[in-house]
């Protein structure tokens, strides 16, 4: 891969002198820390594409476009190797590295040499959008699931006097970070939708629209239904956890 050098060192540079939008890859992993050793499948997919979603944003709040939004992307998602997939992807077919929740925002931000290809690659980077929110709300009702079964068995067991109150705490140590990750999804499909709705052609994108706020919808539904379990939580175990019990 030594001819593609050239190509990912001056579109880095550049991406970096646009909009330092590089993230540094010493920085925090996540605001929503977790125990990964205890974390089912679900809950790591969550915890996975909520740091793609932050690193994603902080590369796109440079403002760059085309093949260095890619490199960019590439680089915050995947180090050199994603930066010169993204810069070939950004240079050919608008695709931010084959990742969902990028895909739309760097194929809006490329230069395109007709209404009618910017109209294609647009709307093929929102499917991949919908796509990505598909699987983020898969993963957010496995986790609803599986809090469920959790709660009710903490709850036997509390009662029972088979667990101390800490121990109740410690088997729930990952379900604050599950809701700051689902409100993070959450906040990251309004963007989505909020820029497919302002979007020079946004009349392409209706059918998008109208299924990421479906996907919002479930992805609300299921957070107010963590809200409602973990209030089922004794008081006493509640106090000093990161958990969320009221909406409001």
């Amino acid at each position: 891969m030594a001819f593609m050098r050239p190509v990912v060192v001056g579109v880095t540079v550049a991406a970096l002198a646009l909009g330092g939008c590089i993230p540094d890859e010493g920085a925090s992993t996540s605001a929503a820390s977790m125990d990964q050793s205890t974390m089912s499948p679900a809950e790591r997919d969550l915890q996975a594409k909520t740091e793609q979603q932050r690193k994603t944003d902080a590369a796109i709040a440079g403002g760059v476009g085309g093949a260095i939004l890619g490199a960019a992307l590439g680089y915050a998602l995947g180090g050199w190797q994603g930066a010169a997939l993204g810069a070939a992807g950004g240079a050919m077919t608008g695709a931010a590295v084959g990742y969902g929740y990028g895909s739309y925002m760097n194929a809006r931000a490329r230069q395109y040499s007709s209404q009618e290809q910017r109209a294609q690659e647009v709307t093929k980077s929102a499917n991949s959008t919908v796509d990505y929110y598909n699987q983020v709300n898969a993963s957010a009702r496995t986790i609803l699931a599986e809090q469920q079964a959790k709660v009710a068995q903490l709850n036997n067991d509390y009662k029972a006097g088979a667990i101390t109150k800490e121990q109740y705490r410690q088997q729930l140590a990952n379900a604050g970070a599950n809701q700051t990750n689902l409100k993070a999804q959450i906040s990251g499909i309004d963007k989505q939708i909020a820029e497919m709705k302002g979007d020079e052609q946004s009349a392409v994108l209706t059918s998008q629209v109208q299924q990421l706020q479906a996907q919002r919808d479930q992805l609300q539904s299921t957070y107010d239904g963590l809200v409602q379990l973990y209030g089922t939580v004794p008081s006493e175990v509640q106090q000093g956890s990161a958990i969320v019990v009221s909406s409001k």
